[in-house]
């Protein structure tokens, strides 16, 4: 009875160690190095903003296909994933999706 137990426990164990989780990633740059300013009319920009969501003061703008320096990430107040980036003297936050 004790071989038993013991065995169903060791396996269960065994079980627990094995099972792995899956977590999805947004797409995009690393949350820190670089990438570029993507906006679907090449003659825009990516507006950067004073903290992350689209309810925030805008700070300027990034010219499409200009390389930006990420800083960090987080989620807004949106929901989306927001990266902290630095171009020229401007530092705020841009949308994920928009920086490639």
């Amino acid at each position: 009875m004790h071989t038993k137990l013991a065995l169903s426990g060791i396996i269960a164990c065994a079980l627990a160690a094995t099972a792995t989780t899956t977590t999805a990633v947004a797409a995009g740059p690393a949350a820190t190095g670089g990438g570029y300013a993507c906006t679907h009319n090449p003659n825009s920009s990516v507006r950067i903003r004073a903290n992350a969501g689209t309810n925030y003061r805008i700070l300027g703008g990034v010219p499409n296909g200009r390389y930006v320096t990420v800083r960090g990430s987080k989620y807004g107040t949106d929901g989306n994933l927001w990266y902290r980036v630095s171009y020229g003297r401007i530092t705020g936050w841009a949308r994920y999706d928009y920086i490639c």
